[in-house]
């Protein structure tokens, strides 16, 4: 049996051809983008916007089990789906749309931190309200395990899915709940009846 070799010189001669010093794929390592060059030494992301939300279907989140990293409180969202911090001074301005929610600090798989308000109150005529009570269900849940909420309309209420795979543990923001809360409704508290937002609740401003 015979062996064949192949040559794999560019002429058939058996010599390589001499490397062309134009070609500038010829050296990688002197192409290659140094950690310097791309300004990511010692970087650190900073957290300048925080988003007020509810998690997404496409999403599996987390929530801080700190307690400490959670508050009940009220907000106000406005017709074009604003959010606004209400002060306890302000509170009694708004006739209705006042809602008092629980806010949990939050982050998903992808280690994007967001404020997610839960609901608090029950349903009409003391009925509970099973939007309200599943997502409830579904941030405690959240505490010690990466799920997913989908809203199920003919049910009345979110669905929560667990993970099945291993998703790393959860990093949240190093800063106190005050820092998040300043960063989330920056340029958005109500705090007296001459606030845009107050004015408008009030039919004093179109």
């Amino acid at each position: 049996m015979t062996s064949t070799t192949h040559d794999l010189s560019t002429n058939g001669s058996g010599s390589t051809r001499a490397a062309d010093p134009g070609d500038v794929f010829n050296n990688l390592d002197a192409i290659k983008l140094t950690p310097e060059e791309a300004g990511l030494v010692g970087a650190k992301e900073a957290l300048v916007t925080l988003a007020i939300r509810k998690p997404n279907r496409a999403e599996f989140v987390r929530i801080d089990p700190n307690p400490a990293m959670s508050i009940v409180t009220a907000i106000y969202i406005d017709v074009l789906k604003e959010v606004y911090f209400v002060t306890p001074e302000a509170r009694s301005i708004f006739p209705d749309g006042l809602k008092p929610i629980q806010l949990f600090t939050a982050v998903n798989q992808r280690g994007l931190p967001f404020l997610w308000p839960v609901a608090i109150e029950e349903g009409v005529g003391g009925r509970r309200n099973n939007w309200n009570d599943s997502a409830r269900a579904a941030a405690e849940l959240a505490k010690t395990t990466w799920i997913r909420l989908v809203a199920d309309m003919t049910a009345g209420g979110y669905r929560v899915y667990e993970a099945l795979g291993k998703l790393p543990d959860p990093v949240f923001p190093e800063r106190p709940l005050a820092d998040l809360l300043r960063i989330a409704f920056r340029g958005r508290v109500a705090d007296n009846e001459n606030h845009l937002i107050a004015r408008q609740a009030l039919g004093l401003i179109p």
